[in-house]
């Protein structure tokens, strides 16, 4: 798996991938979860696990 991310990076020239690549405004996923949307959770909030 290490060397898959690290050949990744090479292909991206080391540029790190943020949400808004994805055309998300966070990592969390909460605007894409049906589940969340169903109970009013906030967005943009951290999870639990610390997760971003």
């Amino acid at each position: 798996m290490w060397a898959y991310r690290e050949a990744v990076r090479d292909e991206l020239e080391g540029h790190a991938l943020t949400p808004a690549d994805f055309g998300w405004s966070a990592w969390d996923g909460r605007e894409r979860c049906p589940h969340c949307a169903e109970t009013g959770a906030e967005t943009g909030a951290e999870t639990t696990s610390g997760q971003r």
